[in-house]
């Protein structure tokens, strides 16, 4: 399948960003985002909906530990502070913070399935040294597969783990060795 990068032009856009799409066979896989004065990129992607919002928690859980594990530079003092911030949504339609730390990703089941508001969750954002990562919906209702998103966003390539991830759950259908090489371009500094 031909997979390509497009540069998209926006208006207003600050000089030193660019926005970006991949293309696979025709179909927008996923828009990232590429920051060059600051040093880092980002890339966001409708997710496949028949996959449940728990399961997508467990995939950015395997991703943090690939990250861990995978001898990829922490970069401190870049970003926001470590740790889990989730945005839900309340009764009146309000949105409510509740911050977790980073610790509870590795136990997910028990902390984030577990979380009392769960299903009403809007926004899942996950700060580590590595990467930011995040489920997130923009409208307003709690975020389903049918309408949420996964990002990433890192001052580093974070090579199979990051292709890993977007192949896994991208509602496009793609190969990790097909998207990597995009994602090395977006990613290489």
């Amino acid at each position: 399948m031909a997979m390509t990068i497009e540069v998209i032009q926006t208006e207003n856009k600050p000089c030193d960003s660019m926005d970006l799409a991949i293309n696979s066979g025709g179909r927008r896989l996923a828009l990232g985002e590429r920051f060059l004065k600051d040093g880092y990129s980002a890339i966001y992607w409708h997710v496949n909906p028949l996959i449940a919002k728990s399961q997508y928690i467990r995939m950015l859980a395997d991703f943090y530990a690939a990250l861990k594990k995978g001898g990829y530079k922490a970069i401190d003092g870049k970003g926001f502070p470590p740790g889990i911030d989730i945005g839900w949504i309340t009764l009146e339609r309000e949105v409510r913070q509740h911050l977790m730390p980073l610790e509870d990703l590795t136990a997910w089941e028990r902390s984030i399935v577990g979380y009392q508001h769960y299903h009403m969750i809007a926004s899942m954002r996950v700060n580590t040294p590595y990467a930011d990562f995040a489920m997130e919906r923009f409208d307003g209702n709690p975020w389903d597969a049918r309408n949420g998103t996964l990002g990433v966003m890192s001052h580093q390539p974070l090579g199979l783990p990051l292709a890993r991830l977007v192949a896994d759950s991208a509602c496009v259908p793609v190969k990790a060795a097909e998207i990597r090489p995009k994602l090395d371009d977006i990613f290489t500094f």
